[in-house]
């Protein structure tokens, strides 16, 4: 054998690789890397063992505990500190603000009786027998309300055109007041139509000459309902005669808002009369 057989020679040993018979190498020092094997190989191929390095386990308690006293890590650990709990802080207070700056809920809306359900139509000149006993009375008019569940009955033109206190003569007066009177007792709210405008020249406000400043201009006809004294009129038939009669509502085309206010809300000694104008135009 020559002095370099099996990839040796005098002295020390090669620390590259050692030629094998077979023509595979083989590392001759321990460091982790890549290592063939060739060891009775099936098919002839060479095994490759890769092995990694040692993994990092993190620091130790007592390489930590170097840091724990050191200045800067002091520094750095309360600035962290002090930021955690004033970033805390500043979102409850800017919490507390929105809460407090939030617009509020709206109230929940009160509605009137007129908007509690729809409103039925009733003639009083034809009425319906509804409870079937071949006779046609106001008791109708109220079972035929609850089958329907509604609360507020229309009587058209109920006000006469000549005299705002009485009822129309196209009504017979003994039926209507007994409809209106059931009407009350059965807590159904009675609608009608207001006072027309203009008003009628034998009218009996057309006839004083004591009203002659309600109208605009005086010989119309036309009610001037920014005139206070109309107004105060207006209020005392709707608190008084009609409001004693169970009408509580008005259908008007006249989009008057000031009349409109002066109409809602009257107060009478310690109870509170409710006007509704329903305007239809």
């Amino acid at each position: 054998m020559s002095e370099e057989k099996n990839g040796l020679t005098h002295g020390s040993a090669n620390s590259e690789m050692a030629p094998q018979e077979d023509g595979t190498k083989v590392p001759l020092t321990d460091e982790p890397g890549v290592k063939f094997s060739s060891t009775n190989p099936p098919n002839g191929d060479a095994k490759i063992d890769i092995s990694s390095g040692p993994a990092f386990s993190g620091l130790t308690k007592e390489e930590l505990m170097k840091y724990a006293d050191d200045p800067f890590w002091v520094r750095v650990r309360w600035i962290l500190f002090i930021l955690f709990w004033v970033g805390w802080l500043a979102m409850l207070v800017m919490a507390i603000v929105i809460i407090i700056q939030a617009p509020r809920c709206a109230p929940k809306e009160n509605l009137e009786w007129v908007q509690e359900s729809a409103m039925l139509q009733y003639d009083i000149n034809h009425p319906v027998d509804i409870d079937g006993n071949a006779e046609e009375t106001p008791e109708d008019l109220l079972k035929m309300a609850a089958d329907l569940g509604v609360k507020t009955v229309y009587l058209e033109k109920l006000i006469s055109n000549y005299n705002f206190e009485n009822i129309n003569a196209v009504y017979d007066n003994a039926e209507a007041l007994a409809v209106l009177k059931a009407a009350e007792h059965a807590h159904v709210h009675i609608v009608t139509d207001f006072v027309p405008s203009p008003v009628l020249l034998n009218n009996t406000w057309r006839q004083n000459p004591n009203m002659s400043d309600f109208f605009n201009p005086p010989d119309s006809g036309n009610l001037d309902f920014s005139n206070q004294g109309l107004l105060d009129k207006l209020i005392e038939l709707f608190s008084t005669t009609w409001a004693s009669r169970g009408v509580l509502g008005y259908l008007s085309n006249i989009g008057e808002e000031t009349l409109l206010n002066a109409t809602r809300h009257h107060q009478q000694g310690t109870g509170t009369m409710w006007m509704v104008l329903l305007f239809l135009g």
